[in-house]
């Protein structure tokens, strides 16, 4: 996920996933490398009820703070219990790849993972077009 708009560092993008709404706890933040771009990753685990829609934490990494109760375009439903969320820089953009287990019980979450980064790892961005 990204924005279509400049985007926030990925400082900045770690510390308001990891700050705004509850319903979630985090392990510590780490670097990655991913598909040769730099960034933050952390793992969590949902420890809120979950809603009708089976939804236990919304993250909402670009939208400024509101208070009321709306829709946000950036905003990504965790329905697992728990994830994995990584914050890369690429080429100047802030991109936020998101892992969750949905159905997959948790303690398959690890084995899940190593076969998500080898997939992940694999991923290219290609450079944009140069504009005339």
């Amino acid at each position: 996920m990204t924005a279509y708009t400049g985007t926030p560092s990925v400082a900045r993008t770690v510390n308001v996933l990891r700050t705004r709404g509850h319903g979630a706890t985090y392990e510590p933040s780490a670097p990655v490398t991913l598909a040769g771009f730099t960034g933050i990753q952390f793992d969590g685990r949902i420890t809120g009820a979950k809603n009708v829609d089976h939804t236990g934490h919304f993250f909402i990494p670009f939208s400024p703070v509101s208070h009321a109760a709306k829709y946000y375009p950036d905003e990504y439903s965790v329905y697992g219990d728990v994830f994995r969320v990584l914050v890369l820089d690429v080429r100047g953009k802030t991109v936020v790849v998101y892992i969750e287990n949905v159905a997959l019980p948790p303690q398959g979450f690890p084995a899940f993972l190593t076969k998500a980064e080898q997939m992940l790892g694999s991923l290219r961005f290609p450079a944009g077009a140069k504009r005339a």
